[in-house]
C-alpha cells in the first residue's frame, strides 16, 4: 500500500510529486532571463539544469495550461532532448508539443476530466479551473501572439486550465493549478498544493486582479470544501506579484485547526507520510 510519497518544489508553479515509482514534474518553468525578450518573468528559485537533471528527473511532465510561466517552451525543449518524460495535458497543449517540437504520440498524452493518466498503481485525473486568458479566449490571446517573434512563449496556447489529482491507493494529492475558488474540486486528500497569490497586472488591461486564490480565499476554501491534512503553497515567490504574499492566513489556520503547513524550500526533496507529527514550518 502507498503511504508516503515525496515532494519537491521547484519555485513558482514547477513541483515533482514521487509517487511509486514515478516522478511527476508538473508546470516546469526554468528558463533564464536572457531566453526570451524583456516580457520574460523568470523563476527565481528555478534550479540549475545541472541540479535538476541530477535530483529530478521526471518520468511524466504534466502541463496545467498555455501561460509562459506553466508552460516554458524553452525549459520542455531541454526536458524533451535531455530526458524519456512522457508529456500530459490539454489537447491544445498536445498540438503545440507535436508543432513545435515534432514530439512523437509515443511521449504525449492527451489529458481531459474524462480521460485520466494510469502509471502502474497511481491514477492521474485533470481538473478544470477558472483562469484569465484560458478556454477561447486564450485560444484567440494564441493565436495574434503567435505571428509575433518578439512574443515567442507569452502564450504557447489557450484551451483549458485544469488542476490535478494523483491517487495511488488510499493516498490522495490534489493540486489546484492557477484557479479561482470556484474551479477547485472538493476533495479530501492527503496533501493539498494551491498555488496562491497577490495581485498582478492583467496582461491585456494592466489592471490589478488576482487571477488564481489568495491566502484567504484558500483557507476558506480548506475550511468549507478541501479537507486536506497538509497544505503546500506555491507559486507564491512569482516575481510580478504587486506586493509579497502574505501567507499568514494559511499559518493561522494550520494553528487553528491542527492540520500540517509545509512551507519548502526551493528544490529540496521532503519525505511525507501520514505518520508525521506536525511541526513541518
Amino acid at each position: 500500500m502507498t503511504e508516503a510519497l515525496d515532494f519537491a518544489w521547484h519555485g513558482s508553479a514547477s513541483f515533482t510529486v514521487r509517487l511509486g515509482d514515478a516522478n511527476f514534474l508538473v508546470d516546469p518553468s526554468f528558463s533564464r532571463a536572457e531566453e526570451y525578450g524583456d516580457w520574460y518573468v523568470p523563476n527565481r528559485n528555478a534550479p540549475s539544469w545541472e541540479q535538476f537533471l541530477s535530483m529530478f528527473v521526471p518520468h511524466y511532465v504534466l502541463i496545467s495550461h498555455g501561460h509562459f510561466d506553466h508552460f516554458d517552451l524553452h525549459t520542455v525543449r531541454r526536458l524533451i532532448q535531455h530526458t524519456d518524460a512522457v508529456f500530459a495535458g490539454s489537447l491544445d497543449v498536445n498540438q503545440v508539443l507535436e508543432r513545435e517540437f515534432g514530439l512523437p504520440a509515443s511521449r504525449r498524452v492527451v489529458l481531459a476530466p474524462d480521460r485520466p493518466l494510469s502509471v502502474g498503481p497511481v491514477t492521474v485525473r485533470a481538473h478544470p479551473g477558472v483562469h484569465w486568458l484560458t478556454g477561447e479566449e486564450g485560444r484567440r490571446a494564441a493565436r495574434k501572439l503567435a505571428g509575433r517573434p518578439d512574443r515567442y512563449g507569452v502564450m504557447p496556447c489557450g484551451g483549458p486550465v485544469y488542476g490535478f489529482l494523483w491517487e495511488a491507493e488510499e493516498l490522495l494529492v490534489y493540486a489546484t493549478g492557477d484557479t479561482r475558488p470556484e474551479g477547485v474540486s472538493r476533495a479530501s486528500p492527503f496533501v493539498a498544493v494551491l498555488n496562491v497569490a497577490a495581485a498582478i497586472p492583467h496582461p491585456v488591461t494592466k489592471k490589478l486582479q488576482t487571477p488564481i486564490l489568495t491566502p484567504e480565499e484558500a483557507v476558506q476554501l480548506l475550511r468549507e470544501r478541501l479537507d486536506a491534512q497538509l497544505v503546500i503553497p506555491i507559486h507564491h515567490d512569482f516575481a510580478s506579484h504587486w506586493n509579497p504574499v502574505d501567507l499568514g492566513p494559511l499559518e493561522k489556520w494550520a494553528d487553528e485547526s491542527g492540520r500540517r503547513l509545509l512551507l519548502p524550500r526551493p528544490n529540496v526533496w521532503y519525505r511525507l507520510t501520514k505518520a508525521q507529527s506536525r511541526g513541518d514550518r
